[in-house]
């Protein structure tokens, strides 16, 4: 999704520099990181348990994530009033 957006709207700054923040800081990688370690069994098939941490760190994650998102659609939707038909 990320890479379709850099290339719809590759002339606009503010959502370029978001796409890149996201991609600088490796939110979704580590989200999804944390989310198939504890999705998925381990070699000896036990499932990995999140501790208080691990969950706490994959929440901030997720709001940063959905913070840098919420920032992309609103400079869209911003961007989008400013075309005159």
């Amino acid at each position: 999704i990320l890479s379709d957006i850099k290339k719809h709207y590759k002339g606009d700054i503010d959502i370029l520099e978001e796409v890149n923040l996201l991609d600088k800081e490796g939110l979704i990688r580590k989200v999804m990181k944390k989310r198939n370690s504890a999705a998925h069994a381990d070699t000896s098939g036990n499932r990995r348990e999140f501790n208080k941490e691990d969950l706490e760190d994959m929440i901030n994650d997720m709001r940063s994530l959905l913070f840098r998102l919420c920032n992309i659609a609103s400079i869209i939707q911003k961007n989008s009033r400013n075309i005159t038909p």
